[in-house]
């Protein structure tokens, strides 16, 4: 056999054994970069594991707890679908049908909520909001696929400051930033008429957020120690569209069972 033909062999056959090996082992590193958790943070009272326990079994929970220590269920996508309509259907026969508010709310779990893949697998953990337990979190931040933050809409002006603390110092972790996990605000109590609309709420946590900044940028210049990963874009005022994960702030009613916008973001992360 010519020497020139057994090399083209040789060389073609190493060629296909390293696009083999790229296509088994890339994409399995990649699917585990992108990570098989759904982490559920906020200030304590704000729904998290009342929302946990509707995701987990499709009932409701009454009453629950300020939770002391992470909750951890694997969930898939087909079940999830199942759960929110039973839950949603439980709700409506215990009172008699939906709330004045979420009557006209155009997200409805069972109407809209499409399964792409139901056999698809997350871990749903609801982290304990207390400042001195809440920094649990970090420890799942290298499997993270999204991040669903809790803010209860009823109290967010009398709570507005800490929750765009907690926000800033989870935009400001460079590992979030180096994966840019996409992140969910969730405005929960919507069924309640003296709730806070998504809209207000995101511009007000924008411009808490982005006086922050600006203290730290008079702190960074007397001398004191910078953020190792500034906020947004210096020269514009503070808006998540400037951050390089996905922000997203949605409106839900964990009580009832209304919470097809943030189930849909569920979806699209496990599903791309």
């Amino acid at each position: 056999m010519d020497d020139s033909v057994l090399l083209f062999g040789v060389t073609f056959l190493f060629v296909v054994f390293v696009i083999a090996v790229y296509v088994i082992f890339g994409r399995r590193s990649s699917s585990r970069a992108k990570g098989d958790k759904v982490l559920l943070i906020g200030l304590p009272g704000a729904g998290k594991t009342h929302l946990f326990q509707i995701l987990r079994t499709g009932k409701q929970a009454f009453p629950t707890v300020t939770s002391m220590k992470e909750n951890t269920s694997k969930i898939r996508l087909g079940e999830l679908h199942q759960h929110i309509h039973l839950s949603k259907e439980t709700e409506k026969s215990n009172q008699g049908g939906p709330s004045r508010k979420t009557q006209t709310n155009q997200h409805s779990p069972t109407e809209t909520t499409q399964i792409v893949n139901s056999n698809v697998e997350f871990v749903l953990v609801d982290v304990p909001g207390h400042n001195r337990l809440r920094n649990r979190m970090w420890s799942y931040i290298d499997s993270v696929a999204l991040i669903v933050f809790l803010i209860d809409a009823v109290s967010f002006k009398q709570e507005q400051r800490e929750i765009a603390q907690f926000l800033k110092e989870l935009f400001q972790h460079p590992k979030l930033n180096e994966r840019n996990t996409p992140v969910v605000i969730c405005c929960n109590k919507m069924d309640s008429f003296l709730a806070s609309t998504k809209k207000f709420i995101k511009k007000e946590l924008e411009k808490e957020i982005n006086h922050v900044r600006t203290l730290q940028k008079i702190s960074s210049v007397e001398g004191e120690e910078a953020e190792t990963v500034f906020l947004g874009q210096e020269d514009k005022p503070f808006q998540f569209e400037h951050l390089p994960m996905t922000v997203t702030v949605e409106e839900i009613s964990v009580k009832d069972s209304n919470i097809s916008p943030m189930i849909s973001i569920i979806q699209q992360r496990f599903s791309s």
